[in-house]
């Protein structure tokens, strides 16, 4: 579904810096022109991983392996291959992947992992996150990390992966990724996005909409090539956010972290959206709307991985005031559970005001 951005400035503002804090520094395009700095490239084991012809004419990305050891060099490689496998499987890039090689490039740290509360560990690259939560990741030695692509024909676009289990990256100068066996797929494509197809963000509440994914006027569409009734104006899908936040807060089953919003009332169905991290089980955690249980279950492939679960309420909300609440049950993961994001989205009603379709190609407003 693609996105029609017609954005309040009261809305940009709540939203600011609220996943992966794609701007400054970090936001700035690899785009060729930078002048080669004076600095060694670290030693690199450069393997092919999907390889479709000479880098003369093929577009090469290459993972570089951040937080990896020397004895953990066969885990990088692995890491880097099942990533490399993935974005290549699949629609999202499959009518240009006759264009793509891809690599790996090994270089030994001293430490393994990546660094938290803003503090790099002794690696390559010095990947790490702001604090403990699970959003950005960013890196801390970009010279050298220019001087690895400068050092070798296989680096056209230079992907960052750290060595960490969780969710996190970041996209622009340099794609990061972490090796994440739930996530990292899905964020590997959306920071390529913004590396390569200069594209920005996608996802609701998000500050910096532009791009051919978005649009300011439903006179200028980009993507009026692939509406689904091409022959007609798609209307503008009806929908409505009354609530948004990134608490990033750590739970405790002292109180319970909740919040009101006020819905109109005049929207047939909603959806329930939110990400937590450090859950064990379905038992650790209680979410409401009004008091009454929604009935969360988690995902039981996720470990204690960041996760967004989307919980679609056939009922609409009264008019007037609402409160949506976490209470966590389970006092032994005090300390590592965490309320990530949360939002709820209203709905028009199903065909006639809003086409919920996967396959549907319209206008969505964000």
């Amino acid at each position: 579904m693609k996105t029609l951005p017609l954005l309040a400035a009261a809305n940009v503002a709540l939203a600011q810096f609220c996943e992966h804090q794609w701007e400054g520094k970090f936001a700035r395009k690899a785009d060729g022109v930078r002048a080669r700095q004076d600095v060694a490239p670290p030693p690199l084991e450069i393997r092919p991983l999907i390889v479709s012809g000479p880098s003369s004419n093929r577009i090469d990305l290459i993972f570089f392996g951040d937080g990896y050891t020397e004895d953990e060099k066969d885990k990088f490689f692995a890491d880097a291959m099942t990533l490399a496998v993935d974005v290549t499987d699949g629609q999202t890039f499959a009518d240009v992947v006759p264009l793509m090689n891809f690599w790996a490039g090994f270089s030994p740290s001293v430490e393994s992992g990546v660094g938290v509360g803003g503090k790099p560990l002794n690696t390559v690259y010095g990947l790490y996150r702001d604090g403990t939560e699970l959003r950005g990741v960013y890196y801390d030695k970009p010279e050298v990390a220019h001087a690895a692509c400068d050092s070798t024909d296989a680096c056209d676009y230079p992907i960052l992966l750290g060595n960490d289990p969780l969710y996190g990256g970041l996209g622009g100068e340099f794609t990061v990724v972490t090796a994440s066996p739930i996530n990292a797929p899905a964020i590997i494509r959306h920071e390529l996005g913004h590396s390569i197809i200069n594209v920005g963000e996608e996802y609701e509440g998000g500050y910096s909409y532009f791009g051919v994914n978005s649009a300011r006027s439903t006179r200028s569409v980009p993507w009026k090539q692939w509406y689904t009734n091409p022959s007609g104006e798609p209307k503008i899908q009806r929908t409505n956010m009354p609530i948004q936040a990134y608490p990033w807060t750590l739970l405790n089953t002292t109180q319970k972290w909740s919040s009101t919003f006020t819905s109109a009332g005049i929207y047939d169905t909603y959806l329930l959206q939110f990400s937590v991290s450090g859950m064990t089980a379905s038992s650790d955690l209680r979410v409401e709307v009004d008091g009454k249980d929604v009935g969360w279950q988690i995902n039981p492939e996720i470990g204690v991985d960041r996760f967004i679960y989307n919980m679609k309420i056939d009922s609409k909300l009264s008019p007037g005031k609402h409160e949506l609440s976490f209470t966590l049950l389970n006092k032994a993961i005090e300390g590592t559970a965490q309320l990530c994001n949360l939002e709820i989205l209203e709905y028009g009603v199903a065909e006639e005001e809003f086409n919920f379709e996967l396959e549907y190609h319209g206008l969505y407003p964000t």
